[in-house]
């Protein structure tokens, strides 16, 4: 499924996820990097055709947010990002 509408306009990288909440490492719009989170819809159904969203049934996008959890830094460059746990 599809997250982003064009992914090749920035880098992606994944970082982890929790549910169906995702964190994703970004320089899309940040120069410097960024971190976003992605919301995505657990209840979408596949179409008949690999990896899309049927978005006839209910209007149904598989995001349903996308915003911005540590913004670009003036000074700073985010050159990695790695999960942990407490």
């Amino acid at each position: 499924i599809p997250i982003f509408p064009d992914p090749n306009d920035a880098i992606y990288f994944y970082v982890t996820n929790v549910g169906s909440t995702f964190l994703f490492q970004t320089n899309k719009d940040a120069s410097k990097g960024k971190l976003i989170t992605v919301k995505v819809n657990t209840h979408c159904q596949p179409s008949s055709k690999e990896n899309e969203v049927d978005s006839t049934k209910g209007g149904c996008s598989p995001v349903s947010s996308i915003t911005t959890f540590i913004e670009e830094s003036k000074t700073k460059v985010i050159d990695w990002a790695l999960p942990f746990d407490r």
